[in-house]
């Protein structure tokens, strides 16, 4: 037999244990847990995707928000029986991530203080965790020559983790997060399973299935060029001509001109148009690329583009709908304009009766004015015995409206407002 004969068909074997894999997970999340339907799929390839982390330089976060009662913890200890070296951790310290997150998929359940001040360190490790190559250093003390000294240690903080709290997440971490939403289970094919997840006859075969899931093409491409083939891919649809040596700044060297000069692979072109036609980019590229290159493996690239595309839709919605400062902008386009000054403690008053704050967390009048500055809404500013007064600039107001594509009505006029008419006002 020719050896490209054999590569094809442990590159066929390898495929079919893929697909087996992450339909005997479906199968087995369908047993204990009631989810949304996309969800499976995803959680799905992540499980998957944790046994070759390592392989891509990014990893998204999973995170699962529910009230009492939805399963969150369920969901949480079944992944850690599945996913590679998977442990659940309650109330989870910044020492014990940086040392023992190297080669394990983390779990971290009830993580419900982690908008706190003494959660700031862990939160600034988990904001960079989700990124190969960021590591965390601390200083050790140690007994040289019958001196102490200190010796710097430096932990790899690279690894998957799932997260799952009932009050939300801080905003910076929920953007290297794929959020799920939880509902309770009214099933009782669902509810009344016990969770004995060490002597499921299922969950046992899929961790031997496991135990002979090598290395695939996919780990291979990731390791090695299929982020390249991808930014040549970019490069090559955003860049028609090639620029000449004569007309090239100083700083662009040869390998720039190598990057205009590739071409993309022909195993990636069909793979890298799907992607391309889609709305991601930035950050939630970069979170679901590693989740794509997983489901080309099994051949439900196109529904797991959709999937993403309806939760980043989803998100987008609720970012705009929880934003503070989005709040405000629709609030201030609601108001009669004029050219009278008024207090910024009558507008965080109107604020928080509008957004029913509750005591503590209303918005004071030193907030609405950073924000007021952050967004560049003031025309004049003074202050009285009484607190600070400003002009709102209510044209600035209407480009944020924009900005922030928020379809708001202003209760002056009862009109719309359009793009077009705040590009006339600016011209």
């Amino acid at each position: 037999m020719e050896e490209s004969d054999k590569q094809l068909i442990e590159s066929t074997q390898k495929k079919v244990l893929f697909k087996t894999l992450y339909y005997k997970i479906i199968d087995v999340l369908k047993k204990y847990c009631d989810l949304r339907e996309d969800y499976y799929k995803l959680v799905a390839l992540w499980i998957i995707g944790t046994y070759f982390h390592d392989s891509f330089p990014t990893y998204p976060y999973l995170y699962f928000n529910a009230m009492r009662g939805s399963g969150k913890s369920r969901i949480m200890q079944l992944i850690s029986k599945i996913s590679k070296n998977g442990k659940v951790l309650i109330n989870m310290s910044e020492a014990v991530l940086f040392r023992t997150a190297q080669g394990r998929t983390l779990l971290i359940d009830e993580f419900e203080g982690v908008g706190s001040k003494d959660k700031a360190a862990l939160r600034e490790l988990l904001n960079a965790a989700y990124k190969k190559g960021n590591c965390v250093e601390r200083a050790k003390k140690v007994k040289k020559n019958d001196k102490e000294e200190w010796d710097i240690e430096s932990y790899n903080v690279y690894c998957p983790i799932a997260m799952a709290n009932i009050w939300g997440m801080d905003n910076v971490l929920a953007d290297r997060c794929i959020t799920l939403i939880l509902e309770k289970s009214a099933r009782k094919n669902i509810t009344r399973m016990i969770e004995d997840f060490d002597s499921d006859p299922d969950i046992i075969e899929l961790c031997e299935l496991f135990k002979e899931f090598s290395v695939g093409s996919v780990v291979y491409d990731a390791k090695n060029n299929v982020y390249l083939q991808w930014n040549i891919h970019i490069f090559n649809q955003h860049h028609h001509t090639l620029p000449t040596l004569l007309t090239l700044p100083p700083q662009h060297t040869l390998p720039t001109l190598k990057l205009c000069l590739e071409k993309v692979d022909t195993r990636y072109s069909g793979m890298f148009k799907k992607i391309s036609d889609t709305t991601l980019d930035g950050r939630y590229l970069e979170l679901f690329f590693p989740l794509f290159l997983l489901a080309n493996e099994c051949n439900i690239l196109d529904e797991i583009i959709v999937i993403s595309e309806n939760i980043v839709r989803e998100k987008k919605e609720e970012d705009i709908t929880e934003n503070r400062d989005v709040a405000l902008i629709v609030m201030l386009s609601q108001m009669d304009e004029h050219e009278n000054f008024v207090s910024l403690r009558s507008i965080s008053e109107k604020f928080n009766e509008e957004e029913d704050t509750d005591k503590e967390h209303r918005i004071s009048p030193e907030w609405i004015g950073r924000a007021f500055k952050r967004l560049n809404l003031i025309l004049e500013k003074r202050r009285l015995g009484k607190g600070i007064e400003v002009k709102i600039n209510f044209k600035k107001v209407k480009e944020k409206v924009i900005m922030f594509k928020v379809p708001v009505i202003l209760q002056a006029g009862k009109e719309e407002i359009k793009e077009e008419e705040v590009k006339d006002e600016n011209n």
